[in-house]
């Protein structure tokens, strides 16, 4: 294992997160020059971070993955976590499909070089898909029951694909870094309607 990929693992431990599952991104170090690198829009980012070839899905858990899993988890034993893993990919196999839908319908906005223009153009799409990607979760919510076998994995699971994709760190906070705006009425016609989603999911 690299230096870097090492340094990512030990921010992981005491973070409390389990971002091994995913490819380290690639940052600019103190070496690296000084021009600004390329922009790529926030929606190739993502399309990137979500395709499972990018996922280290053939790796069985780790000894140190599985000790970070279940310190957050406590009622998971060890012998859950490769359930925690087929869930959490499965979860993320909706996400992927959720971006491929979009990458098809309007394959140029991912291609946008350039923040503004990301910004401009591309907001209705990343207002479209964070509702998506958070409806497709109330879904999972919706299917888990309480005397399944593996709930607690799944449980687990769900909450380590939540984090990944709206948590400080996930998919979500990218576009805080470019700086998309959101207004309280945007935020507010969003939470009504994933409130009414969610009641007709308990209907």
């Amino acid at each position: 294992m690299s230096s870097k990929s090492s340094a990512a693992t030990k921010r992981a431990k005491k973070e409390g997160t389990v971002t091994e599952l995913f490819e380290s991104p690639q940052v600019v170090t103190e070496e690296a020059p000084a021009e600004q690198p390329e922009y790529h829009s926030i929606l190739r980012v993502w399309r990137e971070m979500l395709n499972p070839e990018q996922q280290r899905r053939d790796k069985l858990p780790t000894p140190d993955w599985c000790a970070v899993l279940i310190a957050k988890w406590p009622f998971l034993r060890f012998s859950d976590c490769g359930a925690v893993q087929a869930e959490y990919f499965r979860i993320f196999d909706h996400m992927h499909e959720l971006i491929e839908q979009a990458h098809r319908d309007n394959p140029e906005a991912f291609e946008v070089d350039d923040r503004e223009v990301d910004i401009e153009e591309n907001k209705d799409i990343y207002v479209h898909l964070l509702f998506e990607f958070q409806r497709a979760l109330l879904i999972v919510q919706s299917e888990w029951s309480y005397d399944d076998p593996e709930a607690g994995a799944k449980m687990a699971a769900l909450g380590e694909a939540q984090a990944q994709m709206l948590g400080k760190d996930g998919l979500a906070s990218y576009l805080g870094v470019i700086g998309l705006p959101f207004t309280q009425e945007e935020q507010d016609a969003m939470n009504q309607e994933l409130t009414e989603f969610r009641a007709s999911l308990e209907v």
